[in-house]
């Protein structure tokens, strides 16, 4: 579905922090490239299918593309866009500062764009969907399994999201509560940080949801400290939500914390 945006989002959007900002041309730069990509070739070349841009070795993004959809990143700062046609794709690159390759082979599984990023055709199988859950994040973070009571997980940009899980460059494997982490937007954050960062980014917004992206985990202890304290920057319990997986499916569904 197409997103349309208010005069009151473009207020919100124009009060929003550095970082914020940051994040935001981040996202803004990665779906950009996308649509570039997409215009290299006609509708039937499209790199459809799942794939992973890789840069110096890590995984920085995922995407799902189809003929209709573009999906970025769904899983962690996600976003999905309804494809548009090849001449809006010519026009976008024509002012882009993008040096991509304007042909690639037919059922090609590898893109090389530049010298230093890869595109990978990834199958769909329970370590591509492990990566995915982490993808662009600090953190690894593997949620808990739930197959009841599943709300259906859709990436709204407008929610805001906290994520919880382990450093990946940590250099301990032992699962202890101490050595989890929050993170907010693109740092490291404490639980202390949390209503600032959600009057800061989310104000006037208390009636959407905030979802937790934790890890399976996490302790009770610092799942119900991060919930106490968007509940004091004026979230109701019943739109705070975290993330379980089914595993088997693929896929990301919502469920209450409280």
């Amino acid at each position: 579905m197409q997103t349309h945006y208010s005069k009151c989002d473009l207020l919100i959007h124009a009060s929003l922090s550095r970082k914020q900002i940051r994040l935001f041309m981040k996202c803004f730069q990665t779906y950009f490239l996308v649509l570039l990509l997409l215009s290299c070739s006609a509708k039937t070349d499209r790199p459809m299918g799942h794939w992973h841009e890789i840069k110096y070795g890590e995984t920085i993004h995922c995407y799902q593309i189809s003929d209709s959809i573009v999906s970025v990143d769904k899983f962690t700062f996600g976003y999905s866009r309804k494809v548009v046609d090849n001449d809006i794709y010519q026009s976008m690159m024509t002012n882009s500062t993008y040096n991509l390759l304007h042909n690639y082979p037919n059922n090609t599984d590898r893109i090389d764009i530049g010298d230093s990023i890869l595109w990978l055709k990834m199958p769909n199988n329970n370590e591509t969907f492990k990566t995915d859950l982490a993808v662009g994040l600090l953190l690894r973070v593997h949620p808990p399994e739930s197959l009841e009571n599943v709300n259906v997980y859709r990436d709204d940009s407008k929610a805001a999201k906290i994520y919880i899980g382990q450093l990946k460059d940590s250099p301990h494997d032992r699962l202890l509560s101490n050595q989890y982490n929050i993170q907010l937007n693109d740092s490291i954050a404490s639980a202390n940080d949390i209503e600032k960062f959600l009057h800061s980014h989310y104000n006037h917004t208390k009636d959407r949801m905030v979802i937790i992206h934790a890890d399976r985990h996490t302790s009770n202890g610092l799942m119900n400290a991060v919930i106490e304290k968007i509940n004091r920057a004026g979230y109701s319990y019943q739109n705070i939500y975290r993330t379980v997986i089914d595993s088997d499916q693929y896929k990301m569904g919502l469920v209450h914390c409280r």
